[in-house]
């Protein structure tokens, strides 16, 4: 057994060390720490909603004391666990134009082809 592997199982403890026992893996995969890491990380992360972290993103819209930077950043945050894939800076920009609280900025937003 490697060290790396050895110590971890002597690390992990009592109930961590139970769920390694019920994990899915193979004889093989057993020897392999990072296989190990991989199926513990499946198992103790939490399921992401998509829709729901769509829906969060699709109702964001700018706050009354939210500046443009920090309302930017704050979408793209949401963004990131949305699986939005190419088209996220697409789905940003939309999201811009629709919950910016300024007129002016969504009228010239609206004006501009790109």
């Amino acid at each position: 057994m490697p060290v790396r592997l050895a110590t971890l199982l002597t690390v992990m403890g009592k109930d961590c060390f139970q769920i390694y026992e019920n994990l899915p893996l193979s004889i093989q995969d057993r020897e392999d720490i990072d296989k190990i890491l991989e199926a513990l990380d499946g198992h103790f992360m939490p399921k992401t909603n998509v829709i729901y972290e769509r829906y969060i993103f699709n109702t964001a819209d700018q706050l009354s004391n939210e500046s443009f930077d920090d309302y930017l950043c704050r979408l793209r945050e949401l963004a990131k666990t949305c699986e939005f894939g190419d088209i996220a800076d697409q789905m940003i920009r939309d999201r811009i134009v629709l919950g910016t609280n300024d007129q002016s900025v969504r009228g010239r937003l609206l004006r501009e082809s790109k």
